[in-house]
């Protein structure tokens, strides 16, 4: 069974949040096996899932010509983000990226494989339910880099549904991590995130000199 489904439906949203269209060519070239994804491939999966053509008629521009310019012009900023992350990313970045088409390399390295684990976890939209650990195993992940990334004296909890010792909605949480010299206020966290529990992970550092009441 494919981990990745559901590809054919573009990112929807506000055009100016770019890493959710970059993460989604991304996702593309991913499943391309190092065949390239170019900027017409991406052009046409915007066209056959009939975004441009809402696009046109939400903004009434008239000439198909100047509509095919816009989302070119949109598209190649997209991948300038891309190689920007190239950039930055460096040696974790796995993916060869040139100015009008980006690609799978042919060799991946542990670090490459720990930015598609990112890449996949955070676009869980296209991942099927069945058969997917991706979140579990995100948890624990999140766990590791925070242990490491924070003093020693910090602890460190996972909060979602790998916890076996913090259970059922986020006030119960709480209240059960108060045990373990958190002080805390209901009113700090929204009726939504109380109801459903939206912490995966928390972190307590205590101060030097203070004592729990």
């Amino acid at each position: 069974m494919k981990l990745i489904q559901d590809i054919n439906h573009t990112p929807t949203g506000s055009y100016y949040k770019e890493h959710y269209f970059c993460d989604y060519i991304e996702i593309l070239a991913l499943i391309n096996n190092q065949d390239i994804v170019s900027i017409s491939d991406v052009f046409n999966r915007f066209r056959k899932s009939e975004d441009i053509d809402i696009h046109v008629q939400a903004t009434n521009t008239p000439p198909d010509e100047d509509i095919s310019d816009e989302w070119n012009t949109r598209i190649n900023e997209w991948f300038t983000n891309i190689a920007t992350r190239n950039t930055v990313f460096n040696d974790f970045y796995p993916f060869v990226v040139k100015s009008n088409n980006i690609r799978l390399k042919e060799s991946l390295t542990n670090h490459h494989k720990v930015y598609i684990f990112l890449l996949l976890s955070s676009n869980q939209k296209y991942i099927s339910h069945i058969g997917n650990y991706l979140p579990n195993d995100f948890e624990e992940v999140s766990l590791i880099a925070l242990k490491n990334y924070l003093p020693k004296s910090a602890k460190s909890y996972i909060f979602g549904k790998l916890s076996d010792r913090y259970v059922g909605t986020l006030k119960k949480k709480i209240r059960k991590l108060a045990e373990d010299d958190l002080r805390y206020r209901g009113k700090q966290f929204s009726r939504e995130a109380q109801e459903m529990g939206f912490f995966d992970l928390v972190n307590v550092s205590l101060l030097k000199g203070y004592k729990s009441k």
